[in-house]
């Protein structure tokens, strides 16, 4: 399976200090290698390398128009079941008020019949939730505030459902001395070393 990996990046703010020199490792806080759970052909992209993207944006989706189709059918019959049983509950009220004056297997008749269509109305409401829940799978969405980092897929391209797997890092605590390469204040690189100076009047 093809996958985006997101990645955040941190920033560097001020420096309020007299020509401070820091060299030191830059790491993402947080990575994510994403994948769907499902197989299809992809439809649409909203991001590319790059992009900055917030928790719950859409990344991708693939061609589900089949799955939405069969969504919408779960819904109508959900209703006619909820309809069915409207209809019922008001017999079963209304033989229910004069059951001491009526044949007991007609009364029963009413009851189970009721019983009958709550259950259905149980049974579309559950394949509503199932048909939704396939009709997710075909989209993926950003976990977290973030950056792409890779994009290895386009439109069209057909991928296999695979399982998302994720890893977080940590950024080291105590600079290091391995690179003198300059990095502006808000720069940062995955994975390499930076150097920072600022100036100030106050020491």
């Amino acid at each position: 399976m093809k996958k985006f990996i997101l990645m955040i990046a941190l920033a560097f703010s001020g420096l309020h200090a007299e020509s401070i020199y820091a060299t030191f490792d830059v790491e993402p806080e947080k990575t994510a290698e994403l994948s769907l759970t499902t197989s299809g052909t992809i439809k649409g992209i909203n991001v590319d390398v790059g992009s900055k993207v917030k928790k719950g944006d859409v990344l991708l989706w693939l061609d589900n128009r089949d799955l939405k189709a069969a969504l919408d059918l779960a819904r109508a019959q959900l209703e006619l079941a909820r309809t069915d049983a409207k209809f019922a509950r008001r017999n079963f009220e209304r033989y229910e008020k004069v059951k001491n004056v009526i044949d007991a297997g007609e009364y029963d008749r009413y009851a189970s019949a009721y019983e009958s269509a709550q259950s259905r109305v149980r049974e579309a409401e559950a394949n509503v939730r199932y048909k939704q829940a396939l009709l997710d799978k075909t989209v993926l969405t950003a976990p977290f505030d973030g950056v792409i980092y890779d994009k290895p897929v386009e439109l069209g391209d057909v991928v296999s459902g695979k399982g998302a797997s994720a890893k977080s890092t940590r950024p080291p605590t105590a600079p290091t001395a391995r690179s003198s390469s300059k990095c502006r204040p808000g720069e940062s690189s995955r994975g390499s070393s930076a150097r920072v100076r600022s100036r100030s009047n106050n020491v």
